[in-house]
């Protein structure tokens, strides 16, 4: 998985001192904006990250999924891919199968909620 966001659009801002970051809502600190501090640290245990991921369909036997993701966390961790992805605001966070699993059975709810509270709806 990659993490990253509104970063991507803050950190050139804010390296050209046009702004001075107060915080940032997640859970721990940005590699990108490490002197800016996170919403749990302040006593605000909020987590507004976002996260991408790549799925393979239904029914891929666990071999290969294994396989697959072996493959993609190794080419994610490699120097020139972690920098790249790093110059575009994106932290790399390789997970298993079973975290994403776990990632999205957390964040699908919480956020399919404030879609639904907002009164938003697909066009």
């Amino acid at each position: 998985a990659a993490r990253g966001g509104g970063r991507r659009a803050a950190v050139p801002t804010t390296r050209g001192a046009r702004v001075a970051p107060v915080g940032r809502a997640s859970c721990r600190r940005s590699r990108a904006l490490p002197d800016v501090p996170h919403s749990a640290g302040s006593g605000a245990p909020f987590d507004g990250g976002s996260w991408r991921a790549i799925v393979a369909p239904p029914g891929v036997p666990a071999d290969v999924s294994a396989k697959l993701n072996a493959e993609i966390a190794a080419t994610l961790q490699q120097p020139a891919v972690k920098e790249r992805l790093a110059r575009i605001g994106l932290e790399v966070v390789a997970s298993s199968p079973a975290e994403l699993t776990a990632a999205l059975q957390r964040d699908v709810p919480k956020w399919g909620k404030a879609v639904k509270d907002s009164g938003a709806v697909a066009e």
